[in-house]
């Protein structure tokens, strides 16, 4: 094996070692916006207090499992604009049609995060947040894209969530193979901004 040919070996298998998940968390909404690219915003002032939601916004490409017994619209002066989202459960589940890239919420009180591709975790975090709020939460991924989402208070903390807007975006087509290629060649870290 050649001086050069060792050393496109030992470049590709670095590579693969450093390509996984690359995720950033942040607690600032601007900053947030300013890493992520386009988004979605579900406010749920559509929709009256009680209404259980399961595919009322499938044509933004999201939709809430469980029956819609555990997602309801709840109307109250702590959100901002009247109408936010309750977990009964102290969860909220999203299912996205597409892969996404970033997700953001606001919420009240201690928060977290879960992101899956398909049934693989692929992101945990239960540090967002404190007492009160409202509090911004919000991750951006470099290079894995998921499809699932769990908005949940952590263990030993309320039980139920309250969710204000849900902010979500995948990159523009061309994006995603952007994405695979910085996380190829970044590296990997997590950081909270």
């Amino acid at each position: 094996m050649t001086r050069q040919t060792t050393l496109a070996a030992i470049a590709v298998g670095a590579m693969a070692v450093s390509a996984h998940a690359d995720f950033t968390a942040y607690e600032d909404f601007d900053a947030w916006q300013d890493a992520s690219g386009p988004f979605t915003t579900l406010t749920f002032t559509e929709f009256e207090h009680g209404t259980h939601l399961t595919d009322q916004y499938s044509e933004f490409g999201a939709t809430f499992p469980n029956g819609g017994m555990n997602h309801f619209v709840i109307e109250a002066e702590s959100f901002g604009d009247g109408h936010g989202l309750q977990g009964q459960d102290g969860t909220v589940t999203i299912d996205f049609d597409e892969p996404q890239a970033w997700l953001g919420h606001t919420h009240f009180g201690l928060g977290g995060i879960e992101l899956y591709d398909g049934d693989e975790l692929v992101y945990a975090n239960d540090d967002f947040g404190a007492s009160g709020g409202p509090w911004f939460s919000g991750v951006v991924s470099t290079d894995q894209l998921f499809d699932r989402a769990v908005l949940f208070k952590p263990e030993g903390s309320f039980p139920v969530i309250w969710v204000d807007d849900i902010t979500y975006g995948i990159p523009a087509p061309g994006g995603v193979a952007a994405l695979a290629l910085a996380g190829l060649l970044g590296g990997s870290r997590r950081r909270r901004a």
